[in-house]
């Protein structure tokens, strides 16, 4: 609920189209974890570890299956690496790990 305050009622990839927000039962499909929840249990609940996403469009999905090739854009990731624990690390993207 506290993430469905913060979303704006339109996808962040910038396609332009609406998120579920206001819908009373499919808004969580909207909100899109930056970092898995089932590898990053250190952070799957931080403030910041989700990006507003079209779910009926398919931007959810393309997120969940090629976010490698996005996450260079994504500033939230950088604030969360310090937070990450050591076990989880071996799941960050090659992309990201020697930046």
């Amino acid at each position: 609920n506290a993430r469905r305050a913060e979303m704006s009622g339109y996808c962040q990839c910038g396609c332009g189209n609406k998120s579920n927000k206001s819908d009373n039962k499919y808004y969580k499909f909207s909100i899109c974890h930056i970092l898995p929840k089932s590898r990053f249990k250190s952070v799957s609940t931080h403030p910041l570890n989700w990006i507003e996403l079209a779910f009926w469009g398919g931007c959810h999905s393309n997120m969940d299956f090629r976010s490698s090739d996005r996450w260079q854009e994504m500033a939230r990731f950088e604030q969360m690496r310090s937070l990450i624990q050591p076990n989880e690390l071996k799941y960050i993207p090659k992309i990201l790990q020697n930046e």
